[in-house]
């Protein structure tokens, strides 16, 4: 049996008006539980936002479980293996942020969402840079910590974190599961010193796979994903918060054409041969979402951006949240 969630309808975060197109419905593919999660349109700024969602004790409780595929809880070669990739990606991800900052001397860094602490690790580790964490997971942020790592237990929104320190504030593949992005992006501008560089990764809704595969297009990720962002989009809120597009970089992840791929079939059969051919462990699916990532690459978005932003501007005080939150 399914199990079911309260869930609430809120506003847009970047406005605060209530009046918005609905783009989809979609369940959640990952823990199935019985809830209709909703994205949709504002129809006074454009904002695109998940508006019927679990309530926030509910999300951060209930949907980021300990083998979340964030926090790398796979055993065995797949854990091995999965280890190897995020090292990897950190490498990649600390070089990228490196050539930003290559003319500062002593950099200081902040990373929201630092999950498993690769990134950190390979920024102290190359660059001796000084490195700090945000990480609502408990168990994540202990294990940073007893490394000898500085880490705040907590959402970006209530961590108490020094106002005007840091020179680069990263966000890879988080931005998009917190609870008000504006409010968090005005945030991040408090935290960040004069001329500051804020790096976000995430979903790009522009994506051609997200129009091929509709509801089923993993980068959804409902409830988990509350704002879903275009190049054009992101740059505009980022504008409004006191930033300014600095350079963008598309991401190769074709593993999201598989997983959008394996769910829709499984949406619409139960037959177990069928459910085999087309899952994210055949190797012949598995090439053919390699394939497809490249040609898409090539020849239009990405499922997933990078984007680098400069602070241009402090925003005025009191920051405050315009989201509120109503009985569906």
């Amino acid at each position: 049996m399914r199990e079911t969630v309260p869930v609430v309808r809120v506003n847009c975060a970047r406005c605060g008006g209530w009046d918005a197109a609905r783009v989809v419905t979609t369940p959640d593919y990952e823990l199935h539980i019985d809830a209709p999660f909703e994205v949709s349109s504002c129809r006074g700024c454009g904002h695109t936002y998940t508006s019927l969602r679990p309530d926030r004790t509910t999300l951060f409780t209930r949907f980021y479980p300990g083998d979340y595929l964030c926090y790398g809880g796979m055993s065995g070669v797949a854990g091995l293996i999965d280890r190897m990739r995020r090292d990897g990606q950190a490498a990649e991800r600390a070089a990228m942020v490196g050539g930003y900052v290559a003319q500062r001397g002593r950099v200081r860094l902040l990373e929201v969402g630092c999950a498993t602490g690769e990134f950190l690790k390979a920024c102290r580790r190359r660059f001796g840079w000084e490195v700090a964490g945000v990480e609502p997971n408990r168990q994540l942020s202990d294990a940073l910590i007893r490394e000898g790592f500085p880490v705040v237990p907590s959402t970006l929104e209530d961590a108490d974190v020094p106002a005007g320190q840091y020179d680069v504030v990263c966000l890879f593949n988080v931005l998009e599961h917190l609870w008000d992005p504006a409010y968090s992006l005005k945030r991040i501008n408090c935290l960040l010193a004069p001329g500051g560089l804020v790096v976000v990764e995430l979903p790009n809704f522009a994506s051609p796979s997200r129009r091929r595969f509709g509801k089923h297009w993993f980068l959804y990720h409902l409830p988990r994903h509350l704002s879903h962002f275009t190049r054009q989009s992101l740059a505009g809120l980022m504008e409004e918060c006191g930033f300014e597009e600095q350079g963008v970089r598309k991401q190769f992840r074709p593993t999201v054409n598989v997983l959008s791929l394996q769910y829709a079939v499984h949406d619409r059969t139960r037959s177990a041969p069928l459910r085999s051919l087309f899952s994210a462990r055949n190797p012949a699916l598995i090439a053919a979402g390699i394939m497809c990532e490249l040609v898409q690459n090539r020849i239009g978005d990405s499922n997933i951006l990078t984007a680098i932003f400069r602070k241009t501007a402090p925003v005025p005080a009191p920051v405050v949240s315009l989201l509120r939150e109503r009985t569906p």
